[in-house]
C-alpha cells in the first residue's frame, strides 16, 4: 500500500471519530491493513474492507456510509467545491437529517488536516 493511502484511512477514522463513532487508533490501524487486502481501486471492496473494521453496531453503518461518500470523493473535483458551497447554503434554508449534520459538522469543523491525496 502507498503512503498516501495509508494517510487517508487516518483521515478517514479521525472524520469518523468527530461524527462519534468510537473510533481509536487501534482501528485506523486495523483500517490501513484492511485497505492493504484490497484493491482500492475497487470501491466496493474498499468500502466493505473499512466498513468491516469502523462500524460496529447497525445504526453506524449510515453515518459510516454517508462520511465515506463524502470523504472517498475526488477531494480536488469542481464538483465537490460546488456541493459544499450548495450544502451550506440548503443548510441555511431547511433542516437536513441528523445523521446528514453529523458527517457535514464533523467534515467543516475539523481541526485543518492536509487534504486527501490522490493515488
Amino acid at each position: 500500500m502507498n503512503g498516501a493511502l495509508a494517510e487517508n484511512v487516518m483521515h478517514f477514522g479521525r472524520l469518523l471519530r468527530r461524527t462519534g463513532l468510537p473510533i481509536g487508533p487501534g482501528q485506523v490501524l486495523d483500517g490501513i491493513r484492511a485497505a492493504a487486502t484490497v484493491d482500492a481501486a475497487n470501491r466496493a471492496d474498499f468500502y466493505w474492507a473499512l466498513a468491516a473494521v469502523f462500524v460496529k453496531r447497525r445504526e453506524e453503518l449510515e453515518v459510516y456510509d454517508q462520511a465515506f461518500a463524502t470523504f472517498w470523493r475526488d477531494p480536488y473535483s469542481q464538483d465537490q467545491a460546488l456541493a459544499l458551497l450548495l450544502d451550506s447554503v440548503q443548510r441555511d434554508v431547511a433542516k437536513p437529517p441528523s445523521t446528514k449534520r453529523r458527517v457535514r459538522e464533523a467534515w467543516s469543523t475539523h481541526v485543518p488536516t492536509p487534504k486527501p491525496r490522490r493515488m
